[in-house]
């Protein structure tokens, strides 16, 4: 996830694992890991890979996902969110200037571990269902800052 969250424009974006993904019953999870259990997180949005040297097309976006929030990075977790997300992309660039590929909710309690939970793509099923993140997001804030995320 080292160059699907940094916000520097990478070679090599994150790409699911050969011959897995989004295909059929599988699903792809990232767990993401607050340094402060009283953390809000409110917002995640995320963007595929679409040129440069590895080239997997608009059909390894993200579509359908689940976000789920927990004190423990193995559950329980409480699903806060379900969406689905656009093949929109800014031709490489580390912004994100069109709601198609962002997801907000309102945050009800702090937590330690957020859970992205992607169901399918858009209909790459090549290696796999492959899945591919080049720039990603989260909208979040640690409880006792002056400003919590809000939708």
């Amino acid at each position: 996830m080292a160059n699907a969250c940094d916000s520097a424009d990478q070679l090599y974006p994150f790409h699911s694992y050969h011959s897995h993904g989004v295909n059929g019953n599988d699903y792809v999870d990232f767990i993401f890991t607050f340094d402060d259990a009283n953390t809000w997180c409110g917002g995640y949005r995320q963007t595929g890979q679409v040129s440069g040297t590895y080239y997997w097309g608009t059909g390894s976006f993200t579509k359908d996902i689940e976000i789920y929030t927990g004190d423990a990075n193995f559950g329980p977790w409480i699903k806060v969110a379900t969406d689905s997300h656009s093949t929109w992309h800014n031709g490489g660039l580390n912004t994100f200037p069109n709601d198609g590929t962002t997801t907000e909710w309102a945050p009800t309690a702090p937590s330690k571990y957020l859970l992205v939970r992607t169901r399918t793509n858009h209909g790459n099923t090549d290696i796999g269902g492959i899945l591919t993140v080049r720039f990603l997001q989260l909208k979040f804030a640690v409880l006792g800052s002056s400003v919590l995320p809000t939708p």
